[in-house]
């Protein structure tokens, strides 16, 4: 017997959810590895959170915080793209213009 489309979707996202809090770290800290050059043990994980289509998380290698995501599919362990996140977000102030 087959579930209907909308029971595997949801069956599908629990398991992702799952597998992002708790079991996927190992893979995490591996394909963070690969991205950002540290060895997977000097990296800690942190924030996971996974989606349909991509699974997110914060990886800190050597005092830098990267947010890296990847395609959510459970057979694609490609390399996440990975992005520093800087300490103090960047602001800018522009003048208004007076009338």
């Amino acid at each position: 017997m087959s579930l209907p489309f909308n029971q595997i979707s949801v069956a599908l996202l629990a398991t992702l959810a799952s597998c992002a809090a708790t079991a996927c770290v190992p893979w995490q800290q591996g394909a963070s590895s690969e991205s950002l050059g540290c060895a997977a043990a000097d990296i800690v994980i942190s924030d996971p959170s996974a989606g349909a289509l991509k699974a997110s998380w914060k990886a800190t290698c050597r005092g830098t915080t990267y947010l890296c995501t990847a395609p959510a599919s459970a057979d694609d362990h490609s390399t996440p793209i990975c992005t520093a996140r800087s300490a103090r977000p960047q602001v800018s102030i522009v003048p208004l213009n007076s009338y």
